[in-house]
């Protein structure tokens, strides 16, 4: 990673990068990329039944080798912008989002990797982000303690940020609560520190779903990765982690829940997408 902005030639395309196609591409849901980022997240690594791991991967990922049942909960706070535009200032609205994410390990002809398995984002701009790389995006409410935390020192009455800080996340979509997780904090640490894991690639399923009169299958699906630039702010590990998993009418995350907690962590980190990277394209 070089953490320089490449700047790409991207073609002049008519009525913009995507729905809804306009004049003046004014009215896309999102633009063309890069898209840049900074976030806030609360991260959770466990383990989960190696089985019911082994049920979300699509092919071709398979179970990873080295850790079958690996999980990462990331409950996130999140500020996006693209290319020049002011939106920051003019239409915060459409900068500033919150998302739950889940990313289970797995093995790619022999690589071992991190795939995603849930995604719950409050934006609809970043659901059909994350849908074009390959992120299983769904719309949902995430609440989390360290949202607003850079106030918490202007009041004594509450907690103050640092060694033993309790934080947590709540997770729900369509009213229902789906999710519950907390931490506290410990130590600093280097981005060195972090387990190798947490660095993995993801190996993401691309897939069009076939929409035609009686349908067959799945009419277009590629397995592919992320192309990005990643920065690293401060790093906490964390301890006296707790989780929950709820039961859901509409869901089936819970199939994930924790068998075991590993560690976890809260950091303040930023990168840039460029777009992503085909590996394979699904006969």
């Amino acid at each position: 990673m070089d953490n320089q902005c490449k700047k790409l030639d991207l073609p002049d395309l008519p009525g913009g990068y995507s729905y809804p196609f306009t004049p003046n591409g004014k009215g896309n849901l999102i633009p063309a990329p890069p898209y840049h980022f900074c976030a806030s997240e609360m991260i959770i690594r466990y383990q989960a039944d190696p089985e019911q791991v082994k049920r979300f991967l699509p092919e071709p990922l398979k179970p990873s080798e080295v850790n079958p049942g690996g999980c990462i909960l990331h409950v996130c706070s999140y500020v996006s912008r693209n290319g020049d535009d002011d939106l920051l200032v003019e239409l915060p609205e459409r900068c500033n989002y919150s998302e739950c994410y889940l990313e289970i390990r797995a093995n790619y002809r022999s690589l071992e990797c991190k795939h995603f398995a849930y995604y719950w984002v409050n934006r609809d701009y970043s659901i059909l982000r994350g849908m074009i790389l390959g992120l299983p995006k769904k719309g949902g409410e995430i609440s989390t303690t360290f949202e607003k935390v850079h106030l918490f020192h202007l009041n004594p009455n509450f907690p103050q940020f640092g060694e033993n800080f309790r934080m947590g996340g709540v997770v729900s979509s369509h009213m229902e609560k789906l999710i519950t997780a907390s931490i506290s904090l410990d130590r600093q640490i280097t981005v060195d520190e972090l387990d190798s894991e947490m660095r993995m690639p993801c190996r993401n399923l691309v897939c069009y779903p076939d929409a035609q009169m009686g349908y067959q299958d799945r009419a277009f699906r590629r397995i592919g990765h992320t192309n990005m630039d990643v920065w690293y702010g401060d790093i906490w590990k964390g301890k006296d982690e707790k989780v929950e998993y709820l039961p859901s009418i509409i869901e089936e995350h819970d199939l994930l829940k924790p068998r075991s907690i590993t560690e976890s962590y809260y950091m303040d980190y930023a990168f840039t997408t460029y777009g992503g990277i085909v590996d394979e394209v699904l006969k």
